[in-house]
């Protein structure tokens, strides 16, 4: 559905912006083999009315893409929980509407998460920097342990988002997020760490391979390019909510 959308507000840019100027220019660039070579390139050049038009569509598909992705996260959550509870699962039409309308509440809280870490973020560096300032050297322990407490409070409650959804616990879902990672610190830093790798590994490999097989499409003419785009945001899609449901 995403996807679609996308691709509906593909079709509305393109007529609504229309013909775009182009500039030539002449730039170098660095090749796989480490040398450079001078490429000549068409650069668009936008006018101020199809900058505005361009910005409003990208945000819009954004908005929505994130919306629908957050929802299949939601609605990875759901099914196992009614798995877990021996419950049938729902269909397809009853679980994207509780997904959507979870969804919102989801993202608020993430963003006021991400606020809450960005806040002790701040707070651990002035306090490296009053310590710098009256002992150098001592700043470096004191950087170094308010690292470490940021990464056992991170670990700690990162169970939040599944907390809220199982129990739906709102911003209590940080506190209760505590209980069931108590005693388990290292088990669950272990395991966040190792699937970090091997998810960071296999999709940086994903991506390179989905992203070469549309550069040599786009090679081949310009329409190629732009049809061989929707089989990439498919497959990364797919592979993105494999990730999410391991």
């Amino acid at each position: 559905i995403p996807l679609l959308w996308v691709g509906v507000l593909v079709v509305i840019g393109l007529v609504l912006i229309g013909d775009v100027a182009t500039t030539r220019e002449v730039v170098r660039e660095s090749t796989l083999l480490g040398d450079s070579e001078l490429v000549t390139r068409d650069v668009s050049d936008f006018t101020s009315g199809q900058t505005t038009t361009l910005v409003i569509l990208v945000v819009l598909g954004a908005i929505v893409y994130l919306w629908f992705f957050l929802a299949s996260i939601v609605s990875v959550v759901r099914g196992a929980d009614r798995a877990l509870e021996g419950k049938e699962h729902l269909k397809l039409r009853p679980a994207m509407r509780d997904a959507l309308r979870e969804t919102p509440k989801l993202f608020g809280l993430g963003l006021l998460f991400y606020l809450l870490a960005a806040v002790a973020f701040v707070a651990v560096v002035a306090v490296v920097a009053i310590v710098a300032a009256v002992a150098g050297p001592l700043a470096i322990l004191v950087g170094i342990a308010g690292f470490l407490l940021l990464v056992w409070a991170g670990v700690r409650v990162f169970l939040w988002p599944f907390v809220h959804l199982s129990e739906h616990a709102g911003v209590d879902a940080y506190r209760r997020a505590w209980r069931p990672s108590k005693g388990r610190f290292w088990s669950l830093a272990g395991v966040l760490l190792l699937v970090t790798i091997v998810v960071s590994v296999v999709s940086v490999v994903v991506s390179l391979v989905l992203q070469l097989l549309v550069v040599g499409a786009a090679s081949l003419s310009d329409a190629v390019g732009v049809v061989a785009i929707v089989p990439y945001a498919i497959f990364s899609t797919a592979f993105s909510l494999v990730v999410v449901a391991g």
